[in-house]
């Protein structure tokens, strides 16, 4: 990989999303694990996460788009891989001529499938999607049983799987959950009185998974588990830790005199002789202009302020209390630092957010650096 040179960077822990994934894996019993691996592996980076997890046994993986999935087969991955995003129907082609799934939710995508199937002379792999309550897309339940007959016929679609997607599962427990599975359980008896075999049946997601086992079906598709987010609302029955940590180190300090105020606006004013370090880390990197007066970070296994405006490239860290505290300590913006952590919770709650868009800030030139070799980036670091 390139050289590192700035001291900022995100460190993600490869065993540890294995480890996650074993340990759902053993809760889900016979239940298959389509890991998500949309957004680039929810920030952790796609095809190193893939490779983690294959190497861990997953066998099943869900995209989004159409370009994560083009940019696994791209890379030589030749495994399953479902697109569980929007209908694009200029990639009907594609979808057919490289072997990946699709997700299909309407009738006009479905007819476009069949018509690129019957053409390459071969069968594209199409999960059925059933709208149930999150208003979002999928077939009527009333109208896909009226049309089951000529869907599950046509020439050039081989029927892969039958889903929906729950609305509140991160909520917690709900009567609306458990109406959805209701309705959708209705279409599978229907379809199975009928004698059609409907292929893989899922429509778990990550909260889901933890919270309704009877649920789980033929396979459940978990995503944000798998590297550690998890709502407070569920509750976890199963091990899971975060797979990351977002750091940077401090690059200068200095004593600031009582009364004194510094950065932007000069919003901030030195109470007592405060020791201020600065961090190389801003807005410009996904560190919010919205934490200013809110957040903290880690030093030393110190919980410690950031104060001051958050700069474009730069952050103050008020670390009077920590002992010894100099140029060259690691700072943790995210995640664990001895006994204290950062929560990706705990800043998506500043920004009211999830902690996964707060995670996700976190891109652009924030290089992600994985642990088999993050020491060597860290050489090339200090050979600077």
């Amino acid at each position: 990989m390139a050289p590192v040179f700035r001291p900022t960077w995100v460190e993600v822990d490869l065993e540890t999303i294995k480890e996650n994934y074993k340990n759902i894996k053993r809760y889900v019993y016979g239940a298959e694990i389509i890991a998500v691996v949309k957004a680039n592996a929810y920030g952790m980076g796609l095809l190193p996460t893939v490779g983690a997890l294959a190497n861990a046994g997953c066998r099943y993986f869900a995209v989004a788009t159409p370009d994560e999935a083009f940019e696994l087969r791209a890379s030589g991955f030749r495994g399953s891989v479902l697109v569980i995003g929007p209908a694009i129907g200029s990639c009907a082609p594609l979808y057919v001529k490289h072997d990946i799934e699709t997700v299909c939710a309407d009738e006009g995508f479905l007819d476009q499938l069949n018509a690129c199937g019957v053409e390459q002379g071969r069968r594209v792999k199409v999960h059925f999607k059933i709208e149930t309550g999150l208003g979002r897309s999928g077939f009527a339940p009333e109208h896909f049983l009226a049309k089951a007959g000529k869907f599950y016929s046509l020439p050039g679609i081989e029927a892969a799987g039958i889903m929906s997607h729950f609305a509140v599962a991160d909520e917690g427990r709900s009567g609306f959950t458990e109406r959805q599975f209701e309705r959708f359980s209705r279409v599978l008896k229907t379809l199975e009185a009928r004698g059609i075999n409907v292929g893989t049946r899922h429509i778990c997601n990550s909260s889901g998974t933890l919270l309704y086992p009877r649920m789980h079906l033929d396979a459940v598709r978990v995503g944000k588990i798998l590297y550690g987010f998890c709502p407070k609302t569920v509750e976890k029955p199963v091990e899971l830790k975060c797979s990351f940590k977002v750091r940077s180190e401090i690059t200068s300090i200095r004593m600031a005199a009582i009364g004194e105020s510094f950065g932007y606006g000069l919003r901030y004013v030195c109470r007592d002789d405060d020791l201020i370090a600065v961090v190389p880390i801003g807005y410009a990197d996904g560190y919010s202009r919205m934490y200013m007066g809110k957040s903290y970070a880690l030093v030393r296994g110190h919980r410690v302020p950031v104060v001051g405006s958050i700069c474009c490239d730069q952050i103050f860290l008020k670390v009077t209390g920590v002992p010894g505290a100099a140029v060259g300590d690691e700072v943790i913006l995210a995640g664990r630092q001895g006994e204290e952590e950062i929560s990706t919770e705990e800043l998506g709650g500043y920004l009211g957010t999830s902690a996964c868009e707060a995670f996700n800030l976190f891109r652009g030139r924030i290089p992600r650096l994985y642990n088999m070799d993050k020491e060597l980036s860290k050489e090339k670091f200090d050979e600077r």
